[in-house]
Protein backbone atom coordinates (compact mmCIF):
# COMPACT_ATOMS: atom_id res chain seq x y z
CA UNK A 1 0.00 0.00 0.00
CA UNK A 2 1.29 2.98 -0.74
CA UNK A 3 2.38 5.76 2.10
CA UNK A 4 1.02 9.19 2.42
CA UNK A 5 1.06 12.21 4.55
CA UNK A 6 -1.90 11.45 6.14
CA UNK A 7 -0.96 7.89 6.72
CA UNK A 8 1.49 8.75 8.76
CA UNK A 9 -0.16 11.64 10.42
CA UNK A 10 -3.29 9.28 11.17
CA UNK A 11 -0.32 6.40 12.27
CA UNK A 12 1.32 8.89 14.93
CA UNK A 13 4.94 9.01 12.53
CA UNK A 14 3.95 12.73 11.46
CA UNK A 15 2.40 15.05 14.26
CA UNK A 16 1.33 18.75 13.42
CA UNK A 17 2.98 21.79 14.84
CA UNK A 18 1.97 24.94 15.42
CA UNK A 19 3.73 26.45 11.65
CA UNK A 20 4.64 23.11 10.08
CA UNK A 21 4.74 19.36 10.36
CA UNK A 22 7.39 17.32 11.96
CA UNK A 23 8.62 13.61 11.63
CA UNK A 24 11.30 11.93 13.67
CA UNK A 25 15.22 11.97 12.42
CA UNK A 26 15.10 8.12 12.04
CA UNK A 27 12.00 8.32 10.53
CA UNK A 28 13.92 10.82 7.22
CA UNK A 29 15.95 8.78 4.55
CA UNK A 30 18.45 9.96 1.99
CA UNK A 31 18.06 8.47 -1.56
CA UNK A 32 21.77 7.00 -2.52
CA UNK A 33 22.65 8.76 -5.88
CA UNK A 34 20.02 11.26 -5.82
CA UNK A 35 21.17 14.21 -4.92
CA UNK A 36 24.33 13.86 -6.95
CA UNK A 37 26.78 15.92 -4.66
CA UNK A 38 30.54 14.98 -5.11
CA UNK A 39 32.08 14.43 -1.91
CA UNK A 40 35.20 16.15 -2.29
CA UNK A 41 36.71 18.93 -0.24
CA UNK A 42 34.62 22.11 -1.10
CA UNK A 43 31.38 20.02 -0.07
CA UNK A 44 33.24 18.72 3.36
CA UNK A 45 34.21 22.50 4.07
CA UNK A 46 30.40 23.66 3.48
CA UNK A 47 29.34 20.97 5.50
CA UNK A 48 31.63 21.55 8.34
CA UNK A 49 30.56 25.56 7.95
CA UNK A 50 26.75 24.57 7.67
CA UNK A 51 27.42 22.17 11.05
CA UNK A 52 28.73 24.61 13.07
CA UNK A 53 26.06 26.96 12.35
CA UNK A 54 23.65 24.42 13.47
CA UNK A 55 25.61 23.51 16.50
CA UNK A 56 25.19 27.06 17.83
CA UNK A 57 21.64 27.28 16.98
CA UNK A 58 21.47 28.35 14.03
CA UNK A 59 17.71 28.41 12.15
CA UNK A 60 17.41 26.41 9.17
CA UNK A 61 14.16 26.08 6.26
CA UNK A 62 11.79 22.85 6.53
CA UNK A 63 13.10 19.77 4.75
CA UNK A 64 11.04 19.20 1.58
CA UNK A 65 9.88 15.48 1.53
CA UNK A 66 7.55 13.02 -0.19
CA UNK A 67 6.19 9.97 1.47
CA UNK A 68 8.60 6.96 1.29
CA UNK A 69 6.16 3.68 0.70
CA UNK A 70 8.52 1.20 2.74
CA UNK A 71 7.72 3.85 5.85
CA UNK A 72 8.54 7.80 6.90
CA UNK A 73 10.00 10.04 3.57
CA UNK A 74 12.60 10.60 1.25
CA UNK A 75 14.17 14.17 1.28
CA UNK A 76 13.78 16.09 -2.04
CA UNK A 77 15.69 19.15 -0.68
CA UNK A 78 17.73 19.36 2.51
CA UNK A 79 20.34 16.52 2.16
CA UNK A 80 23.43 18.52 3.75
CA UNK A 81 21.02 19.62 6.92
CA UNK A 82 19.50 15.84 7.48
CA UNK A 83 23.05 14.83 7.68
CA UNK A 84 24.15 17.30 10.34
CA UNK A 85 21.16 16.85 11.60
CA UNK A 86 22.72 13.11 12.28
CA UNK A 87 25.97 14.91 12.91
CA UNK A 88 24.74 16.60 15.59
CA UNK A 89 22.97 13.78 17.49
CA UNK A 90 25.37 11.33 16.69
CA UNK A 91 28.18 13.20 17.80
CA UNK A 92 27.34 15.96 19.84
CA UNK A 93 24.90 14.23 21.56
CA UNK A 94 22.17 17.45 20.76
CA UNK A 95 18.94 16.11 21.54
CA UNK A 96 18.02 15.84 18.16
CA UNK A 97 14.71 14.18 17.42
CA UNK A 98 11.70 15.89 16.02
CA UNK A 99 12.41 17.86 12.10
CA UNK A 100 10.32 20.16 10.65
CA UNK A 101 8.63 19.26 7.04
CA UNK A 102 7.02 20.43 4.78
CA UNK A 103 5.88 17.96 1.29
CA UNK A 104 7.44 18.67 -1.98
CA UNK A 105 4.62 19.32 -5.27
CA UNK A 106 5.83 17.57 -8.08
CA UNK A 107 6.60 14.46 -9.85
CA UNK A 108 10.04 12.83 -10.48
CA UNK A 109 11.22 15.19 -13.20
CA UNK A 110 10.45 18.20 -10.31
CA UNK A 111 12.19 16.88 -7.77
CA UNK A 112 15.29 16.40 -9.52
CA UNK A 113 15.15 20.03 -10.85
CA UNK A 114 14.67 20.82 -7.18
CA UNK A 115 18.31 19.59 -6.66
CA UNK A 116 19.45 22.47 -8.89
CA UNK A 117 17.14 25.33 -8.21
CA UNK A 118 17.12 24.59 -3.85
CA UNK A 119 20.89 24.76 -3.71
CA UNK A 120 21.51 28.43 -2.66
CA UNK A 121 24.49 28.36 0.30
CA UNK A 122 26.35 25.60 -2.08
CA UNK A 123 25.63 26.27 -5.56
CA UNK A 124 26.31 22.54 -7.51
CA UNK A 125 29.21 22.68 -9.97
CA UNK A 126 29.27 22.07 -13.68
CA UNK A 127 30.26 18.58 -13.17
CA UNK A 128 26.90 18.06 -10.68
CA UNK A 129 24.74 19.87 -12.78
CA UNK A 130 26.08 17.39 -15.84
CA UNK A 131 25.25 14.12 -13.38
CA UNK A 132 21.44 15.80 -13.32
CA UNK A 133 21.18 15.98 -17.05
CA UNK A 134 22.09 12.40 -17.35
CA UNK A 135 19.33 11.26 -14.74
CA UNK A 136 16.95 14.01 -16.59
CA UNK A 137 18.14 12.21 -19.85
CA UNK A 138 17.15 8.77 -18.35
CA UNK A 139 13.79 9.46 -18.26
CA UNK A 140 13.34 10.36 -22.27
CA UNK A 141 13.92 14.42 -21.66
CA UNK A 142 14.68 16.42 -24.73
CA UNK A 143 17.71 18.35 -24.35
CA UNK A 144 15.58 21.80 -24.51
CA UNK A 145 13.45 20.32 -21.78
CA UNK A 146 16.08 19.79 -19.93
CA UNK A 147 17.39 23.38 -19.91
CA UNK A 148 14.16 24.34 -19.05
CA UNK A 149 13.99 22.86 -16.08
CA UNK A 150 17.09 23.08 -14.84
CA UNK A 151 17.19 26.65 -15.59
CA UNK A 152 20.86 26.49 -17.44
CA UNK A 153 21.97 26.92 -20.98
CA UNK A 154 21.10 24.30 -24.06
CA UNK A 155 25.28 24.38 -24.55
CA UNK A 156 25.49 23.38 -20.70
CA UNK A 157 23.27 20.29 -21.51
CA UNK A 158 25.14 19.53 -24.61
CA UNK A 159 28.33 19.55 -23.32
CA UNK A 160 26.86 17.26 -20.18
CA UNK A 161 25.51 15.02 -22.77
CA UNK A 162 29.04 14.62 -24.73
CA UNK A 163 30.67 14.32 -20.95
CA UNK A 164 28.08 11.83 -19.80
CA UNK A 165 29.18 8.59 -22.55
CA UNK A 166 32.97 9.76 -21.98
CA UNK A 167 35.54 7.18 -19.85
CA UNK A 168 35.78 7.45 -16.01
CA UNK A 169 38.87 8.72 -16.46
CA UNK A 170 37.35 11.89 -17.42
CA UNK A 171 35.11 11.98 -15.09
CA UNK A 172 37.85 11.93 -12.32
CA UNK A 173 39.37 14.71 -13.44
CA UNK A 174 36.81 17.18 -13.57
CA UNK A 175 35.78 15.99 -10.21
CA UNK A 176 38.73 16.59 -8.95
CA UNK A 177 38.66 19.94 -10.23
CA UNK A 178 42.18 19.77 -12.43
CA UNK A 179 40.17 20.44 -15.83
CA UNK A 180 36.86 22.40 -16.76
CA UNK A 181 34.11 20.56 -19.13
CA UNK A 182 34.15 22.75 -21.82
CA UNK A 183 37.82 21.65 -22.23
CA UNK A 184 36.90 17.25 -21.54
CA UNK A 185 34.33 18.15 -24.02
CA UNK A 186 36.57 19.44 -26.42
CA UNK A 187 38.83 16.94 -26.20
CA UNK A 188 36.73 13.73 -26.18
CA UNK A 189 35.61 15.06 -29.43
CA UNK A 190 38.55 15.54 -30.63
CA UNK A 191 40.46 12.08 -29.45
CA UNK A 192 37.47 9.78 -28.10
CA UNK A 193 38.90 6.80 -26.23
CA UNK A 194 42.19 9.08 -25.33
CA UNK A 195 41.10 11.70 -24.01
CA UNK A 196 41.74 11.22 -20.80
CA UNK A 197 45.53 10.92 -20.95
CA UNK A 198 45.17 14.13 -23.47
CA UNK A 199 43.60 15.98 -20.29
CA UNK A 200 46.07 14.79 -17.60
CA UNK A 201 48.80 16.19 -19.87
CA UNK A 202 46.77 19.64 -20.22
CA UNK A 203 45.85 19.42 -16.16
CA UNK A 204 49.70 19.06 -15.63
CA UNK A 205 51.00 22.00 -17.70
CA UNK A 206 48.63 23.94 -16.56
CA UNK A 207 49.62 23.39 -12.96
CA UNK A 208 53.30 24.07 -14.23
CA UNK A 209 52.23 27.39 -15.26
CA UNK A 210 51.03 27.94 -11.65
CA UNK A 211 46.92 27.42 -12.98
CA UNK A 212 44.77 25.63 -10.74
CA UNK A 213 42.94 24.17 -13.63
CA UNK A 214 43.18 23.53 -17.38
CA UNK A 215 40.46 25.37 -19.17
CA UNK A 216 40.22 25.54 -23.26
CA UNK A 217 42.11 29.00 -22.88
CA UNK A 218 45.44 27.50 -20.50
CA UNK A 219 45.41 24.39 -23.11
CA UNK A 220 44.29 25.73 -26.23
CA UNK A 221 46.19 28.92 -27.34
CA UNK A 222 43.44 31.95 -28.26
CA UNK A 223 44.18 34.99 -30.11
CA UNK A 224 43.51 38.14 -28.11
CA UNK A 225 39.71 39.53 -28.43
CA UNK A 226 41.35 42.78 -28.13
CA UNK A 227 43.76 42.36 -30.82
CA UNK A 228 40.97 41.64 -33.21
CA UNK A 229 39.12 44.61 -32.02
CA UNK A 230 41.78 46.87 -33.38
CA UNK A 231 42.31 45.04 -36.55
CA UNK A 232 38.40 45.67 -37.04
CA UNK A 233 38.77 48.99 -36.60
CA UNK A 234 41.67 50.00 -38.40
CA UNK A 235 40.11 48.22 -41.37
CA UNK A 236 36.78 50.16 -41.26
CA UNK A 237 39.03 53.12 -41.49
CA UNK A 238 40.85 51.71 -44.90
CA UNK A 239 40.13 53.07 -48.20
CA UNK A 240 38.67 50.28 -51.15
CA UNK A 241 39.80 50.77 -54.24
CA UNK A 242 39.21 48.41 -57.10
CA UNK A 243 42.84 47.73 -59.45
CA UNK A 244 43.31 45.47 -62.17
CA UNK A 245 39.79 43.93 -60.92
CA UNK A 246 41.06 42.69 -57.54
CA UNK A 247 39.71 44.96 -54.15
CA UNK A 248 42.61 47.03 -52.53
CA UNK A 249 42.25 48.15 -48.67
CA UNK A 250 44.36 50.94 -48.26
CA UNK A 251 45.16 51.28 -44.50
CA UNK A 252 45.82 54.83 -42.79
CA UNK A 253 49.06 56.14 -42.42
CA UNK A 254 50.48 55.34 -39.24
CA UNK A 255 49.24 51.83 -39.06
CA UNK A 256 50.67 49.06 -41.46
CA UNK A 257 53.30 47.68 -39.22
CA UNK A 258 50.51 47.20 -36.26
CA UNK A 259 48.04 45.83 -38.77
CA UNK A 260 51.07 43.26 -39.80
CA UNK A 261 52.60 42.80 -36.42
CA UNK A 262 49.23 41.35 -35.44
CA UNK A 263 48.71 39.12 -38.27
CA UNK A 264 51.51 37.57 -38.05
CA UNK A 265 50.85 36.82 -33.82
CA UNK A 266 47.24 35.38 -35.16
CA UNK A 267 48.88 33.05 -37.92
CA UNK A 268 51.40 31.94 -34.67
CA UNK A 269 48.24 31.55 -32.60
CA UNK A 270 46.47 29.64 -34.77
CA UNK A 271 50.12 27.21 -35.71
CA UNK A 272 50.31 26.69 -31.74
CA UNK A 273 46.34 26.08 -31.26
CA UNK A 274 46.25 23.26 -33.92
CA UNK A 275 49.54 22.23 -32.61
CA UNK A 276 47.52 21.79 -29.24
CA UNK A 277 44.88 19.88 -30.77
CA UNK A 278 47.16 17.50 -32.38
CA UNK A 279 47.61 16.53 -28.80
Amino acid sequence: MANSFNKMIDEKVIKRGKTSMLIRLDDIHIKEDFNRRVDNERYREANEKLYQYMLTGGKIPNLEVVPRDEGGVWVVEGHRRTLTCHRLRDEAGKPVEWIKIEPFEGNDVDRIARIRTSNEQLPLTDYEEALLVKDLQNLNLSADKISEVLHIPRYKVDNARILINANHDVHQLIEQGVVDIPLAVERVKKHGEKAGQVLKDDANKAQTNGKGRATKSTAIPQFSATKSRNVLKVLAQAEVREIDGQTAYFLPAGTQLDVLAILDEYRATNDNAREAERG
